[in-house]
């Protein structure tokens, strides 16, 4: 086995380090994932175990962006234009209009649709989903550690 150092990842343009970050990031989200749908996990996962991996998968999807937003604008300011998948995906589609560098973002704010769907279950699902929302307030929902930080008053 051969042990990587932090030496190893010093001197990698910063592109390229966002996007192997990204990748490790990825990796380990779905590594979780895939270990919370085993059996003996299934039963006792629980809200904040999934939000975790939502976590690691939502960073990989900002550093990829990141890392590729900086091969074509070295030097850019994030601070100044924002870290959110919602600000960074329209600047990603500006730099990379291209069909071959289209992106379907992952946790967005939308529905999810069945690829064939089954009317009765639909209705059930739906019921359910309106169930959730009204004993889950709003802020109860994944959120990024940024926008905890903020409904927390610690910006």
């Amino acid at each position: 086995m051969m042990m990587l150092m932090l030496s190893d990842m010093q001197g990698i343009p910063v592109p390229k380090l966002f996007r192997v970050q990204a990748r490790a990031y990825l990796e380990a989200a779905l590594q979780l994932t895939a270990d919370l749908c085993e059996d003996r996990a299934a039963s006792t996962a629980t809200y904040a175990d999934g939000a975790v991996t939502m976590s690691l998968a939502n960073h990989a999807v900002e550093l990829f962006l990141k890392g590729a937003i900086l091969e074509l604008k070295p030097g850019e300011n994030f601070v100044a234009q924002g870290h959110e998948l919602s600000q960074l995906e329209p600047w990603y589609r500006r730099l990379y209009p291209k069909k071959a560098f289209r992106l379907t973002m992952p946790a967005g704010v939308g529905k999810a649709y069945l690829v064939e769907p089954d009317p009765a279950l639909e209705r059930e699902l739906a019921q359910h989903a309106a169930s959730l929302r009204k004993r889950m307030p709003p802020t109860s929902s994944f959120a990024t550690p940024r926008t905890a930080r903020e409904r927390l008053g610690n910006k």
